[in-house]
């Protein structure tokens, strides 16, 4: 058996949380998407379709950097398998449908509406599924072989249709007691009550700083004396300090000083001090990077690329620069030289497949 994940057009909706990592690729509570639905089903072998101009991103980083074994938009599956829209959380009802339709013969179909989240078909007919998967598959496209499935209707699944939805998973998968394996000061307290609480080897918290759980902090992170967290997620690999409540971040943030509250972001982001989110949920985008007294309000979403200084709301697209009520474009060039300075603070330079989301 084979756990096949795939991208409908859905993912534009989510803006810049999904423009350069798929949602499956998304870091919460020290493990991608993906895998916490191999751990649930038990499905060790993974697929992963997605978009071609993210490709060689993900190859890179799961296959090269992390070591793992992923086939990325295969030619062939060649095994049944147990297909995942993009979109569906590993949360107790959808890990529970999942388990339960694994057991059933024959071909089975679950949607919701004209939406696909998951197919269990053999190895004969997945072979069928292979050139919708890497098309980014309209329902239509699905419903063709409804004639061969079983179909099971899923209503009011939990999907993930806003940023706020990612913060269920980290409820969901950090409900016991956590861990300590990094260097934390003594004076440092530490809140379960709600959550467990998880610092990883090689991650440092420094003094007089508050975690309160659920809250994850993996390997290379260095929370500054005096910060708060509550109800976060910070992946590995950045340098945070200030308050930060109900976050889930990616790899390479620094943030000096603010004060981050309904925040969501793939990484690759610095702010500076003073930087502030409030009355709604911010998605920092890819390399995007923030002004001193920098403050996001309401629902903002902020483009790969881009630069924000004074108060904004709404929505910034890529590659451009807000200065007080003013836009302009950011060059491509500009954008380059950020993304080296931000993984310079971490003693490495950008390698093509992180420069190409950059490119035009």
């Amino acid at each position: 058996m084979k756990l096949v994940f795939f991208e409908d057009s859905d993912y534009r909706r989510l803006g810049p949380l999904t423009s350069v990592f798929p949602s499956f690729m998304l870091e919460v509570g020290g493990k991608r998407i993906y895998e916490y639905w191999s751990d649930f089903t038990g499905i060790s072998e993974v697929a992963l379709f997605v978009r071609r101009r993210v490709a060689g991103l993900c190859k890179w980083l799961l296959n090269v950097v992390e070591g793992r074994e992923v086939e990325v938009n295969p030619s062939e599956l060649g095994d049944d398998v147990l297909v995942l829209n993009h979109a569906l959380l590993p949360v107790r009802e959808s890990v529970e449908l999942a388990k339960k339709i694994l057991g059933w013969p024959g071909n089975v179909l679950v949607y919701d509406g004209e939406k696909v989240l998951m197919v269990k078909a053999s190895a004969s007919f997945a072979e069928s599924l292979t050139d919708i998967l890497v098309q980014e598959p309209s329902a239509e496209l699905f419903l063709n072989l409804a004639e061969y499935t079983r179909d099971i209707p899923f209503p009011n699944p939990p999907i993930l249709r806003r940023p706020a939805d990612l913060l269920s998973v980290l409820n969901e998968v950090l409900s016991g007691e956590g861990r300590i394996s990094g260097e934390v000061e003594e004076s440092v307290i530490i809140d379960t009550r709600r959550g467990g609480v998880i610092v990883e080897e090689g991650a440092v918290v420094e003094g007089f700083s508050r975690l309160v759980g659920p809250l994850y902090i993996g390997k290379g992170v260095v929370v500054k004396a005096g910060s708060r967290l509550e109800r976060v997620s910070l992946s590995g690999d950045s340098i945070v300090s200030g308050t930060f409540s109900s976050c889930i971040m990616g790899r390479y943030v620094k943030a000096d000083g603010v004060r981050l509250e309904r925040a969501v972001s793939p990484g690759y982001v610095t702010m500076a001090p003073f930087v502030s989110t409030s009355y709604g949920y911010s998605v920092l985008g890819y390399c995007s990077s923030y002004y001193p007294l920098t403050a996001l309000e309401g629902d903002c979403e902020i483009g790969r690329g881009s630069e924000v200084k004074g108060r904004f709301t709404g929505k910034l697209g890529p590659f451009k620069r807000y200065i007080d009520g003013l836009v302009e474009e950011v060059a491509e060039d500009y954008a380059t030289k950020r993304l080296r300075e931000i993984l310079g603070v971490f003693g490495r330079l950008p390698s093509d497949y992180e420069l190409l989301p950059l490119r035009r």
